[in-house]
């Protein structure tokens, strides 16, 4: 998490702030904690947001959507967004 706030977000990106659900980066442990404090020592403002489920109880997550429309499940997408998804 260090690197991808200090490098990316806020050198290469100028970003000052960031929102993250609470289930970010899994495969790192206490990931959401390490950004947050990597973001405090670059002056960039971290949010957590709750995690999100579907009626089905099925977290939602950006991997998740990604997956549906890979696999051409339009609907499934659109469902997890609460929108028709759309590409600016």
């Amino acid at each position: 998490p260090q690197a991808l706030v200090s490098d990316v977000l806020s050198r290469k990106l100028a970003a000052r702030s960031l929102t993250i659900g609470e289930n970010y980066w899994p495969e790192f442990k206490d990931a959401v904690q390490k950004t947050k404090e990597a973001g405090g020592r670059c002056g960039l403002r971290v949010s957590v947001v709750p995690t999100v489920k579907t009626a089905a109880g099925e977290i939602v997550t950006s991997a998740a959507i990604r997956s549906r429309l890979a696999s051409g499940d339009i609907e499934g997408a659109s469902k997890m967004l609460g929108r028709h998804w759309s590409v600016d």
